[in-house]
């Protein structure tokens, strides 16, 4: 199911992309606002398919690249662990999850509804559970710096929640902690986690 993940992810990238090419920009438009996640549509008019298939569409090649390669790295000794329908269950658990999160922040704290699109949100929350199995496995930043799992992911939460306060950037960054949230929500209810702050789980 990662494999597909990535494919379906990398086809509508590449769909879009030659939509681009032929400077279709009004048919590119209206497919991320119809299915990209936007709080005017999905939660004012109930367009829930898009806390869905907002998780598929990316239009720059760096957001496509850094998510699909965590998504590669990160995901496939979960879904070994869990199996297809435990791994599917809990990656569109914390993507819609996260989606939800952040069309309701959106809508009625900060009031600026704007379009969503990437599974950022889904692959934080994988990203999570990686690191509570496999909290002192040793990876390298862009190939380079070595970090424990445990404190990379803590990095991400400090980076988004940095994120969160430095004003606009175009980056989602309520999408990603509303899917760490909905992971962690989820890890504890349903795997059982013996304790998750502590990084540990027992079955």
């Amino acid at each position: 199911m990662v494999k597909r993940l990535f494919l379906i992810n990398v086809g509508v990238f590449l769909f879009l992309f030659i939509l681009q090419i032929f400077q279709a920009h009004d048919l590119i438009n209206n497919l991320i606002l119809y299915l990209g996640q936007y709080p005017v549509l999905s939660l004012g008019k109930l367009y829930i398919w898009q806390f869905v298939t907002y998780m598929f569409i990316h239009q720059e090649p760096w957001h496509l690249l850094f998510n699909m390669m965590l998504l590669w790295f990160f995901a496939p000794e979960l879904e070994i662990r869990w199996g297809r329908a435990g791994f599917l269950t809990f990656f569109f658990f914390a993507g819609v999850g996260g989606a939800i999160v952040e069309a309701l922040f959106s809508l009625f704290v900060t009031k600026t509804p704007h379009v969503v699109i990437g599974a950022s949100g889904a692959v934080m929350a994988v990203i999570l559970a990686s690191g509570a199995y496999f909290p002192g496995r040793r990876i390298h930043l862009w190939g380079i710096f070595p970090i424990e799992m445990k404190y990379f992911v803590g990095l991400l939460i400090l980076i988004d929640i940095f994120g969160m306060t430095s004003g606009p950037t175009g980056v989602s960054y309520m999408t990603h902690i509303g899917g760490l949230a909905c992971g962690y929500l989820y890890l504890t209810r349903y795997h059982r986690t013996a304790d998750i702050a502590r990084w540990r789980y027992m079955r």
